[in-house]
């Protein structure tokens, strides 16, 4: 009456049929299925936009029930994560944490306090070292956060490459010791030129001396050596300048 459409579902059907056979009525119920239909519509709406949500991260997403001891098997991960561990959903499904993750010693102590901070805490965040089907290690920042789902606690894992991040850190390092070499460079080579100013010095005020030939002969070895020290004072000087400024071109560089 109202010109609204809906859903419904036949329940029962009667026919009724004159005296020659012909259809004259159909008698039947029918129930009403258009909020089912209409839910089911929102959930499918609502797991697109999760599925396009999942899909369009750039960090690996996984997602497994918690267990105090040990660790379940994936329940979902997101495109991204199949591409870079180089697995299909259907194979992480039968994979958990464990098979992706370095296997070391400290790996394993640490997975164990991991538990137990995620468990008091809720969400941690930590790095570790991964590795995909090919064998390829790669260092990942793991940020873990319990969720509850129907009743039961997941374990939601955000993993992203922290390759990059790793590489500059070990370039600044790098830099860091090369100007702390430097320093160190120039601080001796500024004493030892102080030294032999007076050393050279003191030659250059002897030869006005009129001294035996042979005690002449000596003090000019020792001034030709005080100048071959004097160069290498001027290199390691070079040097601490060198890297310094290769330490400024790298902060510049990795934008620090």
């Amino acid at each position: 009456k109202t010109g609204k459409r809906g859903w419904c579902k036949p329940l029962r059907a009667v026919s009724g049929l004159n005296v020659s056979g012909a259809w004259i009525r159909i008698t039947g119920t029918h129930l009403d299925i258009t909020r089912r239909r209409m839910a089911e519509a929102t959930i499918r709406d609502s797991e697109e936009k999760y599925r396009s949500l999942l899909n369009n991260q750039d960090d690996a997403i996984f997602l497994h029930k918690f267990k105090p001891e040990g660790f379940s098997n994936f329940t979902e991960v997101n495109d991204i994560a199949c591409k870079r561990y180089g697995y299909s959903k259907e194979e992480f499904m039968k994979l958990n944490p464990s098979d992706i993750t370095l296997k070391t010693d400290a790996n394993t102590h640490a997975s164990q306090d991991h538990r137990g901070r995620l468990l008091a805490e809720g969400h941690i965040i930590f790095e570790a070292v991964h590795i995909s089907r090919d064998g390829i290690h790669f260092p990942v920042e793991i940020s873990s956060k319990i969720i509850d789902i129907k009743g039961e606690k997941f374990i939601l894992a955000v993993v992203r490459d922290i390759s990059d991040r790793k590489n500059l850190q070990g370039q600044l390092h790098q830099a860091q010791k090369m100007e702390a070499i430097g320093q160190l460079a120039g601080g001796v080579a500024h004493d030892f030129n102080n030294l032999l100013t007076i050393i050279n010095g003191y030659c250059e005020l002897l030869m006005f001396r009129n001294l035996p030939g042979d005690i002449m002969g000596l003090i000019k070895e020792v001034q030709a050596a005080g100048m071959r020290a004097s160069r290498l004072t001027g290199q390691l000087l070079a040097f601490s300048r060198k890297q310094i400024i290769l330490f400024e071109h790298d902060e510049e560089m990795v934008g620090f």
